[in-house]
């Protein structure tokens, strides 16, 4: 085993194609077309990549255009923490469904309230998976140990492989309704695109098995981790205060109370900036990052 615990290094080995893919045995099941084709796990994978970049670019990811996405979350999370009048609240159950309806909007097109089946259903996917991730290392190095658990506790399906079912189900749900409605002049959201690319490309690694995996790689990838890290910042401007006053100032100053924040505004606020990217460094999400 190889730890590379410095930038530079990081940067060079991953430049490398022998770094490209993962362990043969994972504890985090895919597709077969997904598995054979390597789409997620080899060099096939910079196809998937680069295609997924450009569309998401395409839909306004990093740009303007999702202020209203986003301003629509904010608005529904900052109603349910005036329902707690001042009082001590636990944030998780809210930032929880807010961070992956953030991801629902760029690969299905569309939100789900808090109180939706789906909703509540993802969210015990996302963040089941999130904690049983811990025991992934061990059932990488060895496999028949967790295949002996699984048979005794789980009737012979883990909790892993139950949640990534259930995620492939709705996935599957949802590509299977899109496919009805597709128009190739009006692509709403990645799977849209992805359907699209599908018919275009000869690929065999662009496919409807690979899109269900690369949903679930989504919100896998851009839920629980932005969670984890908002949680940690709110915990610790409570416990800093002199911090949170001086972010309260500039959000005071550049954004001021009659509007809601936009994209642009990140460029003239170092200090808040500045503080959400040491709550990255300080209390990182993923210390050890999967194997590769």
């Amino acid at each position: 085993m190889i730890i590379l615990n410095d930038y530079d290094s990081t940067k060079e080995a991953f430049l490398q194609d022998a770094f490209m893919g993962r362990p043969p045995i994972s504890a985090f099941k895919v597709n077969k077309e997904t598995d054979e084709t390597e789409a997620l796990n080899g060099l096939p994978w910079r196809n998937q990549r680069r295609f997924s970049l450009r569309l998401l670019r395409d839909l306004g990811f990093g740009k303007s255009r999702l202020d209203d996405m986003l301003k629509e979350e904010i608005n529904e999370v900052l109603e349910h923490f005036e329902e707690s009048e001042g009082r001590p609240m636990s944030v998780r159950p809210i930032l929880a469904p807010s961070m992956s309806n953030n991801i629902a909007s760029l690969i299905y097109g569309r939100r789900m309230k808090y109180d939706d089946p789906d909703r509540i259903m993802l969210d015990q996917i996302i963040s089941e998976s999130a904690r049983l991730g811990g025991s992934v290392i061990w059932q990488v190095f060895f496999p028949w140990l967790s295949k002996l658990v699984n048979f005794f506790r789980f009737g012979g399906e883990g909790r892993l492989d139950y949640f990534t079912r259930k995620m492939k189900e709705f996935a599957r749900k949802e590509i299977e309704e899109h496919e009805k409605t597709l128009d190739e002049n009006n692509i709403r959201d990645y799977v849209d695109g992805y359907l699209i690319e599908i018919h275009k490309n000869k690929d065999p690694a662009f496919c409807k098995p690979v899109l269900e995996d690369m949903s679930g790689a989504f919100f896998g990838g851009g839920s629980e981790t932005v969670r984890v890290t908002i949680e940690w910042l709110l915990l610790s401007l409570s416990t800093y205060q002199d911090v949170q006053a001086k972010v309260q100032a500039e959000i005071d100053n550049v954004i001021g109370q009659d509007r809601s924040p936009s994209w642009n505004d990140h460029l003239q606020m170092p200090y808040v900036e500045a503080t959400i990217m040491e709550i990255m460094r300080w209390r990182c999400a993923i210390p050890l990052n999967l194997l590769r």
